[in-house]
């Protein structure tokens, strides 16, 4: 199943994600980017299965499955509002002796740059030239949305990762790649957008809660 498994083209996708109940990962999983209100709904439903086949798998608390389900949420969103894109992808991965976990979600759309490029409302970003200024502008929430919006989804997943569940965060678009905290040059160009999270399970708090982050 190269193109991953998508709810428009596989019958009882969600009996077939099911199956992955006993294993550490789960298939590629492509979700459609149409915001009409059909597609909408399937592809809610699709990430909230796969949150909840994740939590089955790792057996994490409450707690830390609402982490998940906003990271899940809040980046799956960012494909769907600035890829331009008719699809992105999700991937998961379980390391049981290792006691960490793996997602990542990523598009083959045309990056955080060419967002703010394709800008035409009464912001100015013609100060936006490169991938790292405009991952920059994108952490500090600034949006190509409505012109009372701002875009701190972002900006809150690294740190709900980072600081709350002691994980580690990197995302590429373009020609900039960021670790964490640092923004560098990545050396090569990526087309597209794809986030990676690292989540040790060993070092959760247990003290953590979603409230702590969400704008």
């Amino acid at each position: 199943m190269l193109e991953g498994l998508d709810p428009d083209t596989t019958k009882d996708w969600k009996i077939h994600l099911e199956g992955y109940q006993h294993k550490t990962f789960l298939p590629l999983i492509r979700f459609g980017t149409k915001k009409d209100s059909e597609s909408a709904q399937i592809r809610n439903n699709l990430i909230s299965q796969v949150g909840q086949m994740i939590k089955s798998i790792t057996g994490i608390n409450a707690n830390f499955f609402s982490g998940v389900s906003y990271l899940l949420s809040e980046l799956s969103d960012n494909i769907v509002d600035h890829s331009l894109h008719s699809h992105g992808w999700i991937s998961f991965q379980y390391y049981p002796s290792d006691r960490f976990i793996d997602i990542c979600l990523g598009d083959s759309g045309y990056g955080v740059l060419a967002s703010y490029q394709r800008y035409s409302g009464p912001k100015d970003y013609s100060y936006i030239h490169s991938d790292k200024i405009a991952i920059g502008e994108m952490i500090k929430g600034e949006s190509t949305k409505k012109e009372d919006e701002r875009g701190f989804g972002f900006h809150t997943s690294r740190e709900m990762l980072i600081d709350g569940m002691g994980g580690n965060f990197s995302f590429i678009s373009g020609e900039a790649l960021l670790l964490n905290y640092k923004l560098l040059n990545f050396g090569t160009k990526f087309p597209g957008t794809l986030a990676h999270l690292r989540i040790p399970l060993r070092s959760l708090k247990s003290g953590f809660s979603i409230y702590d982050y969400v704008e």
